[in-house]
Formats: C-alpha cells, sequence, structure tokens
C-alpha cells in the first residue's frame, strides 16, 4: 500500500497540508498519517473533521497558537527540571486554546488544568518573555528595591560626570561601562584628581577609566539586589515547574487532541482552495464521484475540467482511451486520489452527491517502473506490478491501471491488457483502466461489464479538451498530432500503412458524430458560463463598494477612540502622578491607555528641527531633537543621545532648549530583547551589535538574544568573539531548541542596572 500511495500522489498532499500546521504535535501527527480501510474508521474521521469545520465556521477568529512540542516540557518538569518563561508560556498559550476547544464531543476535559492556567496567567509577563512582578511577593520586592537603587545610581553618575566636566579633567563628556561598573574617561595626566577604582586603560594610554568612589557603594548594592532578584525568580521557576509535573497526564492528552485540531484546522484552511465538499461514504455499492478534479490544479492556481466518474457492482470496469496529453492519466489519478481523501476523512473537490465506497485495498500501477540498479526493463517491471495486482486484487478492492500492456509489441500488449482487464473483470474488483490499443477499445464497447470512456479533442483547434465522455471510444491522433511536427511524407507513408477495416471507420464516424454534438453543447454551457461571468463581476463591483464603506467607518471609529482615549487619559494623570511604589489599578490603567494610543499618535512632520521638543513613547520621556535622520531621529534624553525611530515619539513644541551637557548613547531604533542579524556583513553586524548592547543596558535588561543564523560560520565565530571580549557581558550560551538552537546567542548582561550609562 505505501507504494500506491507515492503513485497517487498522497504523501503530496500532505506536504501541501503541513505548510499549515501551527503546532509540533500536528506535524507529528501528519507524518504517520495515511487513509483508513474499514468503513467505521473513515465515517469516523470524517465526522471529526467535519466538526471542526462547523466549530471553525462559527468561529471565524480562532486559530492555534504556535506551539513547540509539549511532551519534552513536561517530562523535563518530572526530572525535577526548571521551565524557562517561555516554555511555561507556551504551556499555558495550550492550555487557553484548549479552553476554546472544550465544546468538541472528541475534546478531553480540560478543566483539570485551569488552576494551574490561572498561576501562569498571573505569574507570567505579557508574552512570556519573564516573569511578572506578581509572580510572588519576594520577586516583587526585590525588584522594587533593583529600581530604586538604579535610579539612585543613574542620578548620582550624572552629578559626578557634571562635576568633572566642569573641573577640565574628563576626555569626553560621557559615561562608560566596564567590568560591569560605571565609569568616567578621564585623562591619564588628572587620574589623580578623580578618587575610585581604576578599571581600564584606552589602548593609546591617554585615557583611564575611573569608577567614582561616590558610586561604588551604590553599585554594589544595585548588584547585591540582582543577585536577590535572580533567587525570588528561581523559586519561583521552580514551583510553577513543579505543578506541571503534577498535570502530566492531562497534559499529555491534551497535546495529542490539539494534534488532531490542529490538523483538521489546517485540512479547512488547504481544502478551501477545492471548495472541498464531504462525500456520503458507504460500506459498499456503486461509487459516484461527481464533478471532481485533481486538487493539485488548484493548490496551483489553476481552474481544471470537471469530470464524473462511475463504477458499479453490475460495471466495475472503466476504460478511459484519448488522444496523447489529452487527460487519460489525470483522470485515473483523480480517482484514486480522492478515494484516499474520502478514506482518510477529508473534503473532495467534488459535489457533495459524490457516492464513495470504502475499499479495503487500493492498487495502482502507474508510469514507467524500469529499475537501473537492478536491469529490471520497463517491460519486466510492468509485469511485477500487474502480477502483485492479480494476487491482490478482490473484492472491495479499487484498482487503478494506466496503459496496461505497455512496454512490449503493441499486438502483444493489447493482448495482455485484455485478458489482464477479463480477469480482474471477475475479481470483484473496481477497476479504472486508460488505454491507446484498439483492441482494449473493442473489448470496452462489447464488454456487458466494462464501460467505455473517451477524452475528448478538438479537432478544429488541434487541441485536448479533457472531457470525459461515457459511451465514447476516445481516438489517439498520434498521427495527426505527428502532423504537426514530422515532414507530411512521412505521416503520409504512416497512414497508408495504418490498417484499416470496417469496425475502424464505424468507431471514426461514431466519434466524429458524438464530438459533434458535444460541441453545440459546449458552445450553450460556455455562453451560460459568460453570464454567470457578468454577474460575478457585478458582485465583485458591490463587494468592492462593501469594503470600502467598511474602511471609511473602521477610520471613523479609530478616530473616536482615539479622542476618547485621550480624555481618559487627562483624567487619570492625577491619579497616576499620586501612584509610588507598587503598580495601583491607576497606573495600570494609565499603562492601556498608553499603549492603545501609541498606534493612533498624529503623524511625525516630514522633517524636524534640532532643538525641537519631543515624547518618546516607548521609553515615556521628554527629549530634545538633534539630528533628523529619516526613518530614525538622533534625540537627547536627559544625559544620553539617542537614535529612535519616528514613528515612536510625539512632538512637543518648536522651542530650542539652553544647551547642556548630557550623556550620549547611540541605541537600537526599536526597544526589543532580540537583535536580527541574518545576511548582515561581518562589519555592519558589529557595528548594529554595538548599538543593540547600548540601548539594552539603558532600558536595564538583563538578558538579550542575538539572532545571527549558522550560514558559514563567520557570523557566528565573529559575534560570539565580539560578545566574549565585551565587558558588558557576564555570560553567554547558545539558544535552547526552543529559542533556535545555535543560530542564537543568549546573552546575560553583567549588572544590568549599572549599564544604562554605556558610551558608543
Amino acid at each position: 500500500m505505501p507504494g500506491t500511495l507515492e503513485k497517487l500522489e498522497w504523501p503530496g498532499l500532505l506536504a501541501h497540508l503541513k505548510k499549515r500546521l501551527r503546532t509540533a504535535a500536528g506535524e507529528a501527527l501528519l507524518e504517520g498519517l495515511s487513509p483508513a480501510f474499514s468503513f467505521e474508521q473513515a465515517q469516523a474521521r470524517q465526522e471529526r473533521f467535519r466538526e471542526v469545520f462547523r466549530f471553525r465556521e462559527k468561529r471565524t477568529d480562532f486559530s492555534l497558537p504556535r506551539l513547540p512540542a509539549l511532551a519534552p516540557l513536561v517530562k523535563k518538569a518530572q526530572r525535577g527540571g526548571l521551565l524557562y518563561p517561555e516554555e511555561l508560556y507556551a504551556l499555558a498559550e495550550a492550555f487557553s486554546a484548549g479552553k476554546a476547544l472544550g465544546e468538541l464531543s472528541f475534546f478531553p476535559e480540560v478543566s483539570p488544568l485551569e488552576p494551574l492556567l490561572r498561576e501562569l496567567e498571573r505569574a507570567l509577563a505579557p508574552g512570556g518573555k519573564d516573569l511578572a512582578d506578581e509572580a510572588s511577593w519576594e520577586l516583587a520586592e526585590a525588584r522594587r528595591r533593583y529600581r530604586r537603587l538604579f535610579e539612585r545610581l543613574h542620578a548620582l553618575m550624572e552629578d559626578l560626570l557634571r562635576r568633572y566636566a566642569r573641573a577640565g579633567v574628563l576626555r569626553e563628556e560621557l559615561i562608560f561601562q566596564r567590568k560591569g561598573r560605571l565609569v568616567l574617561p578621564v585623562r591619564s595626566e588628572y587620574r589623580a584628581r578623580v578618587p575610585g577604582i581604576l578599571h581600564d586603560v584606552s589602548q593609546t594610554g591617554a585615557t583611564v577609566f575611573i569608577e567614582p568612589a561616590e558610586a561604588v557603594p551604590v553599585a554594589n548594592e544595585l548588584e547585591r539586589a540582582r543577585l536577590e532578584e535572580e533567587r525570588a525568580k528561581r523559586k519561583v521557576l521552580a514551583r510553577l515547574s513543579a505543578l506541571v509535573a503534577e498535570r502530566a497526564p492531562e497534559i499529555y492528552r491534551l497535546e495529542e487532541a490539539l494534534a488532531e485540531v490542529d490538523l483538521a484546522l489546517a485540512l479547512f484552511e488547504l481544502s478551501r482552495s477545492w471548495r472541498g465538499r464531504f462525500p456520503r461514504l458507504k460500506p459498499s455499492g456503486s461509487l459516484r464521484l461527481l464533478s471532481a478534479a485533481h486538487p493539485f490544479f488548484f493548490l496551483a492556481g489553476e481552474t481544471p475540467v470537471r469530470n464524473d466518474f462511475r463504477l458499479s457492482p453490475e460495471r466495475p470496469v472503466l476504460v478511459i482511451s484519448g488522444p496523447n496529453f489529452g487527460g487519460k492519466t489525470v483522470a485515473a489519478k483523480t480517482v484514486g486520489l480522492c478515494v484516499l481523501m474520502a478514506q482518510a476523512g477529508f473534503p473532495l473537490p467534488a459535489s457533495e452527491d459524490s457516492e464513495i465506497p470504502v475499499f479495503s485495498r487500493v492498487l495502482a500501477d502507474l508510469g514507467d517502473e524500469q529499475e537501473l540498479s537492478s536491469g529490471e526493463s520497463t517491460f519486466s517491471a510492468h509485469l511485477r506490478e500487474l502480477a502483485e495486482i492479480l494476487e491482490g486484487a478482490g473484492p472491495g478492492s479499487l484498482v487503478i491501471l494506466d496503459e496496461p500492456g505497455r512496454g512490449t509489441d503493441p499486438r502483444e500488449g493489447a493482448a495482455l491488457s485484455v485478458a489482464v482487464l477479463e480477469r480482474l473483470e471477475t475479481s470483484g474488483a473496481f477497476i479504472v483502466a486508460t488505454t491507446h490499443f484498439s483492441e482494449v477499445k473493442r473489448y470496452a464497447l462489447s464488454s456487458p461489464r466494462a464501460r467505455p470512456a473517451g477524452m475528448l479533442f478538438d479537432e478544429r483547434f488541434g487541441r485536448p479538451t479533457y472531457r470525459l465522455v461515457y459511451g465514447l471510444v476516445g481516438a489517439s491522433h498520434g498521427l495527426g498530432l505527428a502532423r504537426r511536427r514530422l515532414p507530411e511524407e512521412v505521416v503520409d507513408r504512416a497512414e497508408a500503412l495504418l490498417s484499416g477495416g470496417e469496425d475502424y471507420e464505424r468507431l471514426l464516424a461514431e466519434i466524429r458524430r458524438l464530438e459533434e454534438t458535444l460541441r453545440e453543447k459546449e458552445a450553450l454551457l460556455a455562453e451560460k458560463e459568460r453570464a454567470l461571468a457578468l454577474e460575478e463581476s457585478r458582485l465583485a463591483e458591490r463587494r468592492r463598494e462593501v469594503e470600502r464603506h467598511l474602511t471609511e467607518e473602521r477610520e471613523r471609529l479609530r478616530a473616536e477612540v482615539w479622542e476618547r482615549l485621550r480624555k481618559l487619559e487627562a483624567e487619570m494623570a492625577p491619579l497616576a502622578r499620586k501612584a509610588e511604589g507598587p503598580r495601583t489599578r491607576e497606573r495600570v490603567f494609565r499603562e492601556q491607555v498608553e499603549e492603545v494610543l501609541a498606534p493612533l499618535q498624529e503623524r511625525v512632520p516630514e522633517r524636524l528641527q534640532p532643538g525641537q521638543k519631543v515624547y518618546l513613547l516607548d521609553l515615556r520621556k521628554e527629549a530634545e531633537v538633534l539630528r533628523d535622520l529619516g526613518r530614525e531621529v538622533e534625540v537627547r534624553a536627559g544625559a544620553f543621545r539617542l537614535a529612535v525611530p519616528r514613528k515612536s515619539i510625539k512632538v512637543l513644541s518648536d522651542v530650542r532648549p539652553e544647551p547642556r551637557v548630557r550623556i550620549s548613547v547611540s541605541a537600537s531604533p526599536a526597544q526589543s530583547d532580540s537583535l536580527h542579524l541574518l545576511g548582515l556583513r561581518v562589519d555592519e553586524a558589529l557595528a548594529q551589535l554595538e548599538t543593540f548592547l547600548n540601548r539594552a543596558l539603558l532600558e536595564g535588561r538583563r538578558e538579550v538574544r542575538i539572532v545571527h543564523g549558522l550560514g558559514t560560520g563567520r557570523l557566528l565565530t565573529a559575534v560570539r568573539a565580539y560578545l566574549e571580549g565585551h565587558e558588558a557581558v557576564e555570560a553567554l550560551r547558545p539558544g535552547s531548541p526552543l529559542e533556535g538552537g545555535e543560530g542564537v546567542t543568549v546573552v546575560r548582561l553583567a549588572s544590568p542596572a549599572a549599564t544604562k550609562g554605556r558610551g558608543v
């Protein structure tokens, strides 16, 4: 059976389905998916798919989150390992999806997981990148102390910078970071005038980097606060990981059910390309595959010709004849693949009135089976396939044969083909065969248990129509096609040598008569198709008008929401100023208001002038414009110099403030804990990496990710060499499989609170 699945392109269909899956468990389920070969199993699969399809049609906004494999995470927790916040977040996402899918009849009960879900939602920060302050009182207290010390150290260093700048002992009016500590760049000849700890010396020896003595106690306290935060965080992760281990059986069952739903939702999306319909399955009886086409045409964006295929116990043999390149093989494959899809429970590219008996075996012999490695000829391989089919075919079997008898003398091949079909005709199997042999066509016309069908050929234009007509034997039109490419005298000689006969001429006359009748019907059908096309055009125009109206209404509502939220922001401002220490409800609400307002802010002018005051939406600080860089704007915020995206600022005024001594820091244009360097040269990547680390230090981040990929290894080596020699880096490691593996480097920044003033 595996050989038959490959010949009928079952793996290719699954490959299209795999592209639409969203979970690792769904991909694992798809790998071993094959059709069912019993009526009960096929019916059960179809009912399950139908149920998910109805759910999806009712819940148009539902989609599964992208989920890694959950079982390895649960096993890690069972072994006593700590789960990262991202891993816990993936489990929470799975639990939430399970709650939404609870109405499905086959879905397991998820209520035992709801306490764990609530605990995870409380403990994890939005997006799952870190733990929330609310995860434990110890963690909240450690972070509050950390933030207080951070602000205290930052303010102290700015004061010291201004003091020593006025004294003229600094090489630059910037704050640097060395060995995880904040330092000032002091001229070497004035080192004695700045009491403190010397951490580094420039390559030229002209500058020494000193941590002022006044800042040392505060920096030490800040480092202790960071260690306290880490201990509190590990305690929370240990507790949550233990809770996950306790619910291991329920999580395993949930992942299995999510895999089935993932497969069904992917099938729903895929089958929309061919407007799939579920056929009626039955234990036995006639096959009626109506208005069917091969699904790969739709997936390639084409509009194929649809045909009907009928087989019954009284007439179990369908013989398809017709011209070369006329669609005979595709028609046979369409029957085979649609049967496999139906028995897998899939909707078909066919009418919903189709009826499919569930076959216990599907056998196929298609194409050239020559085995070069074994020295087996085409005909020998063909005979081996026929022998296996004759041995395996019986009641409840479907046999697909493409050109039986091929690969040898045409007379012998024709005789062999008729003999094989007669044997299969009495076996109880259903047979679909294609042929060019006149003897096989005569068998199809004369046998009461066979049904002839021909693929029509448009003789006026010399091209196939791909339409299947029952009761007709299709001519091969080999000489007609040859006349278009070979010398005329060669084709004339071939026609003279061709043995005719009354039967042959009678068949040709009948073919021409039927083709003329069909052409008339095609003309009527074409007229109806034009009328349908006109109606579709009118409907499309109406749809565009409705879409324009919806767009205008959406913009109006967005403006109204923006105005109302601005009013709410103004009303909440006094409460937010009073809020201190832990986040109050008013402060949380204010942050939510700002998040909603951010994409609705008024557009920044096309050109900003130095001295203009702006508001930095990401950092929530006022700043002064220094330079307009196009997509970015260089600004000064306090003692820091930053490059920020235009879309993340709001203009406050055009007044140029008095010049002041500030710390200049070049920052990454987007607030993120990840930097993507794929496709960059080494020098470009290292420049962006330096800027990114400065921004991370300024924002007080403790861990960041550098995405550099594998490639030739040059970028990976350069990035890690740079990080290993960087004074702001405490530790680094390759990413876990969940984070991207060796293509990602996870960086632990040394004393992140003490790195906000990192110089560039």
